[in-house]
């Protein structure tokens, strides 16, 4: 899903309604009628995180690991809807971005640096990168197959 054209900046607003876009799409998926799924992505409190994961240093990286279906990626989705809330409230907070592994092309840190730029200027704040489908196929997986082959 798309914000606009490569390059062109983004607004808080627009991360959060392709967020919830995102949401919306993969409960409507799974089968749950749109209404609901709507219904489901404007509750907050539906996919988030217990406090226990929540509760990691400011600086570091977080796995999900779990079965298909399990809910990593609503989990992530909410996780970088916070994100967005944070940087709404904060003039330096990190620049929250939202990347699915099967469609970079490109060195994951180069990848982020480049979403980023879309929303603020990350040599000046922190960027808070919320990568999900780790585990799905696409160009990363494609690349690390072959050189293992």
């Amino acid at each position: 899903m798309y914000l606009s054209a490569p390059g062109e900046q983004v607004s808080l607003d627009d991360l959060g309604a392709v967020s919830r876009a995102r949401m919306v799409q993969r409960w409507h998926a799974a089968g749950v009628p749109l209404t609901v799924a709507a219904e489901f992505a404007d509750t907050p409190q539906v996919g988030v995180l217990p406090a226990a994961v929540t509760a990691v240093p400011e600086c570091g990286v977080v796995v999900l690991e779990g079965d298909f279906g399990t809910g990593k990626s609503l989990a992530t989705e909410r996780q970088h809807q916070q994100d967005i809330a944070a940087a709404r409230a904060g003039v330096q907070a990190p620049i929250p971005v939202h990347l699915t592994a099967q469609y970079i092309q490109e060195h994951v840190i180069d990848a982020a640096t480049r979403a980023a730029r879309r929303v603020g200027d990350p040599s000046l704040r922190d960027v808070a990168l919320v990568l999900n489908a780790l585990d799905e196929p696409g160009p990363i997986r494609s690349k690390t197959s072959f050189l293992m082959a």
